[in-house]
């Protein structure tokens, strides 16, 4: 690339999944969150809906984790929904841990972790939404 020459353009296909995948994602975590706590205090059967919802997260959050890597998003973007992949992969442990093994610490950080995974996950979905068009930055 010469040095007039612009940085070549992200791909735009790629983009639109993350963002589309992004927002499920966001969605997916928010609504295990809305089922917790009917889940503890009212209906136990909710448990198994949250356990697939959890799931459904996991390959959410490690679809992302690729679509950001091909849609070249900044780096940070690409690091944070890695990151997103090996929580969401570490909170079904602790999920199970500690529901049904009835470890109190396994769940004393699955909330926190769930809060911060949601966090995470707006912030990538947000950041593929405001970066459609930009050009690729020259980073690895």
């Amino acid at each position: 690339m010469s040095p007039t020459s612009a940085p070549p353009a992200r791909p735009v296909a790629p983009i639109r999944a993350s963002q589309t995948v992004g927002w499920l994602l966001v969605a997916c975590i928010a609504i295990q969150a809305a089922l917790s706590g009917p889940a503890w205090f009212q209906q136990p059967s909710l448990f198994e809906l949250h356990g697939w919802l959890g799931i459904a997260t996991l390959l959410l959050a490690a679809a992302l984790a690729v679509l950001t890597l091909v849609a070249r998003l900044p780096l940070w973007t690409r690091l944070t929904s890695l990151l997103l992949a090996v929580g969401s992969f570490g909170q079904i442990g602790l999920g199970y841990a500690g529901h049904r093994g009835g470890l109190a610490v396994a769940s004393s950080i699955h909330v926190p972790l769930g809060v911060a995974l949601l966090g995470a996950a707006v912030a990538v979905a947000v950041a593929a939404r405001l970066l459609p068009h930009a050009p690729a930055a020259t980073e690895g």
